[in-house]
């Protein structure tokens, strides 16, 4: 039977711990912020803030290492309906054998771990979105505090619009840190790295599919899945990898949140691409990798409302602004050992697409459709996501394969005829969903209608279009597949 290590925090203070193994770290001065799981969890004892009033708090976290499978477990509490609701999500990696030696630096993972708690607490700061935050279990420095006040209003940009929450970041949140525990300096050994690793973040649509296959040939590839479901098993499976080769993370949400939700508290989209961000890190820490590529394309950049005073971007986490500052971020706080980037940066929505109509292997097993992925991990047909990739492909794969990939002509359905008005700008928003640019949709369009004759929606659009602007928008087709954007961290080597 083997034998499990819990692990919490190094000591305020202590002096550093390098790459030690699992036995090795028994007796080094590690300590838990709380006991360890009891029936009674996590006490709340750890900071004092009667003057404050504070709705909401992280109040610890701890991590426990059983042969490959790290799970940290988190507790956060608010405020209500006038009584404190306590959570306890957990998130478990289960590292490749295959990368697996037992030996770690127990101050990255450390706060490898307590980051993921910041990010996971905003699932269940939301509810309530409480102006005082506090975190008992660590300190933060001043420009901490100002990354974490970014990321939690520009990454709830959606859900404060949906729920008309119209103040300023500074009066969004204000985090209280416990000043007891100090802050680590980064550590980094990269000198130890494989170099020659990459770890693929894998969602089942086609652009990591894209990412996968350009890279699979040139390097040691670990695909990374969360909470895996079947197509992104299936495309992970098509690119010649086993079950052996992925690195899986199990979030658990608590399923108290969604007992709030149903008594009312606020709910909306979160930054689901932070988590990702940090699990990666993870990643990266439990197989000694350094980089990390995500397949974010430049598309992404671009706001889902259009608004001068603020940033309202469904794909605020996905954005170049992101990904610069997440970098910084931890190079500063936690190591420079990792290099995340996105592989697609560079290139447009329409030239993954043509990129993606290359694998006819993976027509039948990719899917981007999340409401399909409620429904069994089909194309449901009847959402924005799916229209979208629909007209991205339509310039590069024949009509009848579309359709038997979609299992319907998208464009007969009379329903998506105002998402197709959101998608080419002629309503004031966008969709909230990760879809590409006005101009890639509309570029798309243009191809599409230069050699074929408009039907079903595509007949109302060209009826609000005028002539000068669908020329524009097919001489845009062209420039876009050329087009190489240079805001990108993608190594020179690739």
């Amino acid at each position: 039977m083997s034998k499990k290590y819990y692990f919490c925090s190094l000591k305020s203070g202590s002096s550093s711990v390098g790459r030690a193994s699992a036995s090795q770290a028994e007796g080094r001065g590690f300590e838990t912020r709380f006991p360890l799981f009891t029936d009674n969890r996590m006490t709340d004892n750890l900071l004092d803030k009667e003057n404050v009033e504070v709705p909401f708090k992280y109040i610890g976290y701890q991590f426990s290492i059983d042969d490959n499978v790290l799970t940290a477990y988190y507790n956060f509490r608010v405020f209500f309906n006038g009584k404190h609701v306590d959570f306890y999500p957990t998130l478990q990696f289960i590292i490749p054998q295959k990368y697996f030696d037992g030996i770690f630096d127990y101050q990255r993972i450390d706060e490898i771990v307590f980051n993921l708690g910041m990010v996971e607490s905003i699932s269940y700061w939301k509810t309530t979105c409480q102006h005082d935050f506090i975190v008992a279990c660590h300190d933060l420095s001043e420009n901490q505090i100002e990354w974490w006040k970014d990321l939690f209003y520009y990454g709830l940009g959606e859900f404060r619009y949906k729920n008309n929450i119209t103040t300023d970041k500074d009066n969004f949140i204000k985090f209280y840190p416990n000043p007891k525990y100090s802050i680590p300096k980064p550590k980094s050994d990269g000198s130890s790295l494989f170099v020659n690793k990459i770890i693929i973040p894998v969602g089942g649509g086609k652009d990591s599919v894209v990412t996968m296959e350009e890279l699979k040939n040139r390097h040691d590839i670990i695909p990374f899945v969360i909470n895996p479901n079947k197509p992104m098993r299936d495309c992970i499976k098509t690119a010649g990898f086993s079950d052996d080769d992925v690195f899986v993370v199990n979030r658990q949400l608590d399923p108290v949140l969604l007992k709030l939700n149903e008594q009312g508290a606020l709910n909306g989209h979160t930054p689901f691409s932070a988590i990702v961000a940090f699990c990666s890190l993870m990643a990266a820490e439990m197989t000694n990798t350094s980089m990390i590529a995500l397949s974010n394309e430049e598309s992404a950049n671009e706001s889902t409302v259009a608004n001068n005073n603020d940033i309202i971007n469904h794909q605020y986490s996905k954005t170049f602004a992101f990904e610069s500052s997440f970098r910084k971020y931890y190079k500063k706080y936690i190591s420079t050992n990792y290099n995340y980037f996105s592989y697609l940066r560079s290139i447009t929505e329409l030239k993954i697409a043509e990129k993606f109509s290359h694998y006819p292997q993976y027509y039948k097993v990719f899917r981007s459709c999340n409401v399909g992925s409620k429904q069994g991990n089909i194309w449901c047909g009847n959402c924005p996501k799916c229209l979208f990739v629909y007209i991205m492909l339509m310039p590069f794969i024949p009509k009848d394969e579309l359709t038997e990939i979609f299992g319907s002509n998208l464009l007969l359905n009379d329903n998506l005829q105002e998402t197709l008005f959101q998608l080419t700008g002629l309503s004031e928003t966008k969709p909230f969903e990760c879809v590409g640019t006005v101009k890639e949709t509309r570029a798309a369009i243009a191809k599409y209608l230069s050699e074929n004759e408009p039907e079903g929606i595509l007949v109302p659009y060209i009826a609000k279009c005028k002539r000068s602007e669908t020329v524009m928008d097919l001489i845009q087709f062209g420039a876009m597949l050329n087009h190489y954007n240079a805001s990108n961290f993608i190594p020179e080597k690739l």
